[in-house]
């Protein structure tokens, strides 16, 4: 009867764990990154974080701007970040079903260097695998 119990209760335990995993993301934040131009933006990076700024989970953007970050969070917010163009904080609501941001648009940023100077000196002896610069 004990025998009977432990692989009851086994059972039980096991059953509970996988739903637990199976179950753990219930919530998918979809959307598309593109330029004011609607050009798509590859690689920006989307990052979930709860309201007291905890980063919670993450994505990247692919070849055509879309993203998905698989949840079990119902409240907080995204940025979006790309180098060469600007932010985008989104605050979500707190919600159980699934989110579509639709057209995230982000604006190009112009940062322009001053001068760029490139110097470079010659070799004038090389010795025992040693270079001599004057």
């Amino acid at each position: 009867m004990s025998q009977h119990l432990l692989k009851s209760l086994f059972v039980v335990i096991i059953s509970a764990i996988s739903s637990i995993s199976i179950h753990g993301s219930d919530r998918i934040i979809y959307g598309h990154v593109s330029t004011k131009s609607n050009e798509p933006i590859d690689a920006a990076a989307i990052k979930l974080f709860l309201p007291d700024s905890i980063f919670v989970a993450g994505a990247l953007t692919d070849s055509i701007g879309n993203f998905k970050i698989e949840t079990s969070q119902h409240a907080g917010y995204l940025l979006i970040e790309c180098l060469g163009y600007s932010s985008e904080q989104i605050n979500l609501k707190n919600s159980d079903s699934d989110v579509n941001l639709g057209n995230i648009y982000l604006s190009e940023t112009m940062n322009r260097l001053d001068e760029v100077t490139v110097m470079a000196d010659r070799v004038i002896k090389s010795k025992y695998g040693l270079m001599i610069y004057p």
